[in-house]
Formats: C-alpha cells, sequence, structure tokens
C-alpha cells in the first residue's frame, strides 16, 4: 500500500483523538506538560498498537469488534463527558450562590473581618482542574478513540500491507495531530471561559455518539 494512503487513513482515524485532546485542554486549561504531552504520546501509540492488534488477530474477532467497539466507545465517553458536565454544573451553581451573598465590609483590616470575608473568597475561586483528568482517563480516552483502527487493521492483513510501516505512519500522524489539537484547545479553552468543562463534557458524548453510529 503506497505511503500517501497509509498517511490518509492515519489522519482519518486520528480525527476522534483530536477532538478529546482539544476537548481534554478545553476543560481542564491548568493541566501540567506532563499531561498535556501525555495524550498525543498515548493517543498515538494506542492507536498504532490497535492497528497491529487488529492486523495479527483481528481476524478471529472481527464479528464481535464490530458488533461491540462503537456501543463500547459510546459508554466509555459518555460517561467521562456526563462527569465532566455534572462537575461543570456544579461549580457554575457554587459561583453563583456565593456571588449572591455580599461579602463582610465592616471591621475591615481586622481578626474578625479575616474570619468572616476568606470563606466567601475562596467560595469565588474556580477549583483546581488539574485533578480531574488522571493520566488513566487519558488511557481510556485513547482506547476509546482507537477502536476503529482495529478494523482498519483486519482491513490491512487482507491486503498484505505492510503494517510495520503502516502502524508507524497511522501511530505518528495521530501523535501529530494531536499536538495541534493541544495548541488549538488552549486557544479555545480561553474564549470559553468558566463554561469551557461544560462545552468538553457535551463535545466527548458526540464524539461517542459519531463513533457509535456514524
Amino acid at each position: 500500500m503506497p505511503i500517501l494512503e497509509m498517511l490518509i487513513i492515519g489522519l482519518a482515524l486520528s480525527m476522534d483523538a483530536f477532538a478529546v485532546t482539544i476537548t481534554n485542554v478545553i476543560a481542564y486549561p491548568d493541566l501540567s506538560r506532563f499531561k498535556r504531552l501525555s495524550m498525543p504520546l498515548v493517543f498515538g501509540l494506542l492507536q498504532g498498537l490497535m492497528l497491529l492488534a487488529g492486523f495479527f488477530f483481528g481476524s478471529l474477532l472481527v464479528g464481535y469488534i464490530e458488533a461491540f467497539a462503537g456501543p463500547v466507545a459510546l459508554v466509555i465517553l459518555v460517561v467521562i463527558g456526563g462527569r465532566m458536565i455534572f462537575e461543570a454544573v456544579r461549580h457554575m451553581r457554587k459561583k453563583k450562590n456565593a456571588e449572591e451573598v455580599p461579602l463582610v465590609t465592616a471591621y475591615k483590616g481586622t481578626a474578625k473581618h479575616a474570619r468572616h470575608a476568606r470563606p466567601q473568597e475562596e467560595a469565588l475561586e474556580a477549583p483546581s482542574k488539574e485533578a480531574g483528568l488522571a493520566v488513566s482517563v487519558i488511557l481510556v480516552q485513547g482506547l476509546a478513540t482507537s477502536f476503529d483502527a482495529l478494523i482498519v487493521g483486519v482491513s490491512l492483513a487482507a491486503l498484505s500491507a505492510n503494517i510495520v510501516l503502516g502502524s508507524t505512519i497511522v501511530g505518528l500522524v495521530t501523535f501529530l495531530v494531536c499536538l495541534a489539537g493541544l495548541f488549538i484547545g488552549k486557544r479555545v479553552g480561553a474564549l470559553l471561559g468558566d463554561k469551557a468543562q461544560l462545552v468538553g463534557g457535551i463535545i466527548l458524548i458526540l464524539v461517542g455518539i459519531k463513533i457509535c453510529f456514524f
């Protein structure tokens, strides 16, 4: 199979991982550099490995893969996306309630004022979103977005394609595409502000629906 065709396949397979990368960066703007870079690495590696698995073992399980890969991906992404939406709505409600309670204005500079004002100030602060995205979640997302590679691997086996070259190209393309997603997600997240996590959860659910039904 020509390299150009493998590049096109890699680009097509990387789109779900690309969308999830953007979503993660939008929803969790305070991610460490390690977690940011782990997304392109994990997604690219899993795409390549799933392509290999489909090539060598997919013919034995192709019926099960086609029947269950979509629903499994949908359930995974709906659970993760739903959790993000729940956390976003809870935070927005908490912030709204805190803003409705007037801050203590009397006795400025006194210890009594400090004790009363501090809880109000803390209530208005946004919780850290770093802890919201564990590496284990990134791994699960990578699996959910790479099921298509299993089926493609079966097709490549039927065509007797060079699977080592193919998996390398697909993994590398996914890595580069997701790397671009980091920069796009950062810019979009800055525009969305407090609604970023809510939008991110909705996008994840839509990606799951797309994988399952389209």
